[in-house]
């Protein structure tokens, strides 16, 4: 897994012995497609826990899971395909990007069909109606991408 990681701080002096708290974070690392990858997403998701509300964070882990099953089922990321997935966390929200070395797609129309087999189709649903924002873009790779505000999750 190669990790890149970044923090930037307000330039503010404090007369205590505590650093600030970072107001900018990125974290962007590679894991290795196939049936692991979606648990190696969770546990780096698992890091967000002591910056984000406990709600808010269990939502990003499902919504990553998601789109690194996606990279998986639909994408074939076998274990010799790189999976990216980056987190970059700022004082008011989270923006996570998942992407794949494969061609971008269109979202389905509706969300959330299924091919009637009652497992499966609903991954991009659930993106759409716990992100704040979210998209689909393919510079040089297939990459889905959501924003989330830090604050608490919706009830």
């Amino acid at each position: 897994m190669a990790l890149t990681t970044g923090t930037s701080r307000p330039t503010t002096r404090r007369r205590q012995g505590r650093p600030p708290p970072a107001t900018h974070a990125r974290l962007e690392f590679e894991i290795a497609g196939g049936d692991q990858a979606p648990a190696a997403a969770r546990r780096v998701v698992e890091g967000l826990e002591n910056a984000m509300d406990g709600r808010r964070v269990d939502e990003v882990r499902l919504l990553v899971t998601e789109l690194v099953t996606n990279c998986v089922r639909h994408a074939g990321a076998g274990r010799e395909t790189p999976i990216t997935v980056s987190l970059e966390l700022t004082a008011t929200l989270l923006h996570v990007a998942v992407s794949n070395p494969g061609i971008a797609f269109e979202a389905p129309n509706p969300l959330g069909a299924t091919n009637g087999s009652g497992e499966g189709g609903r991954g991009l649903l659930l993106v759409d109606r716990l992100a704040q924002r979210w998209g689909i873009d393919d510079v040089h790779e297939a990459r889905v991408w959501f924003e989330v505000s830090r604050a608490g999750a919706q009830p």
